[in-house]
């Protein structure tokens, strides 16, 4: 029976393939690593060690989810950084994926605006992890303060 899947939050980024939930980005400043986009807290974010658009951020469960969207919301500053474009993939083994949602465009770029990546239904499927590859900021490189896919998984 299919049951509502919310990423969990985390207090550290976990290891991918592992037991537990885990997140990953090509790029961290070091006060702001990838787990802070998935802790539940609006009080800080994710964001990149460096000024360019394209990043890539992994999420990663042990438990096979079907995700139907991905909840983000964007920095509260100003500028905002927010993800203006991108694809999502997902994956079993972290290696091979395959394109969720290509070519999505945002237009929420408002100081802590939310926004969701809708997953065409012909599209989902149960995968360990899913992959956003953004592609375009509204302002040098992407911030996440909250990043979450949202489906349903199968209760054991």
């Amino acid at each position: 029976m299919e049951t509502a899947y919310t990423f969990p939050n985390l207090t550290a980024n976990g290891t991918l393939g592992g037991a537990t939930a885990a997140v990953w980005a090509d790029s961290e400043n070091s006060s702001y690593p990838a787990y802070k986009a998935v802790n539940g807290n609006t009080g800080d974010f994710w964001a990149p060690n460096d000024v360019l658009a394209n990043h890539t951020f992994i999420w990663y469960d042990p438990i096979p989810f079907k995700a139907v969207q991905y909840n983000m919301t964007n920095y509260g500053g100003s500028p905002a950084y927010a993800i203006t474009a991108g694809t999502t993939y997902y994956s079993n083994d972290g290696t091979n994926w395959t394109v969720e949602t290509a070519s999505f465009t945002n237009s929420v770029v408002s100081s802590g605006g939310t926004w969701s990546i809708p997953v065409n239904e012909a599209n989902r499927s149960y995968a360990k992890y899913r992959k956003l590859v953004i592609t375009a900021t509204s302002y040098q490189n992407p911030s996440i303060v909250e990043g979450k896919p949202i489906g349903y998984y199968i209760a054991q």
